[in-house]
């Protein structure tokens, strides 16, 4: 099975490099929304309430990205699958968080 090369093992020609470079990618997607959620952190004391809704959704994208990350991982390791739903997944999540941030903005607290 290993040397089946194809369209059932897109993997087959792989020294494992892409492998790294995608994992290596998700990870710092993730550290960036968790940057930004920590850019809300700041806020908390002088802001309150205001603040704590990015906050949690930072955080529930953090989550989300790291559930995503691990999906792609065993996909590609197993030597199969695409990446459509995570890509999705991940522009879904990265726009929420970026979404707050544009919402914080236009209520007037500064960056």
């Amino acid at each position: 099975m290993a040397g089946r090369v194809g369209r059932h093992a897109p993997w087959a020609g792989d020294t494992g490099l892409a492998r790294e470079r995608t994992d290596l990618s998700w990870g710092r997607t993730l550290l960036a929304v968790m940057t930004v959620t920590g850019l809300f952190l700041r806020w908390l004391p002088e802001h309150g309430a205001q603040v704590v809704l990015p906050v949690v959704i930072g955080v529930a994208a953090g989550l989300g990205l790291v559930r995503l990350r691990h999906g792609r991982r065993a996909e590609v390791h197993a030597g199969h699958g695409d990446a459509v739903g995570e890509v999705v997944g991940l522009t879904a999540l990265v726009m929420l968080v970026g979404l707050s941030a544009l919402v914080l903005i236009t209520i007037g607290i500064p960056l």
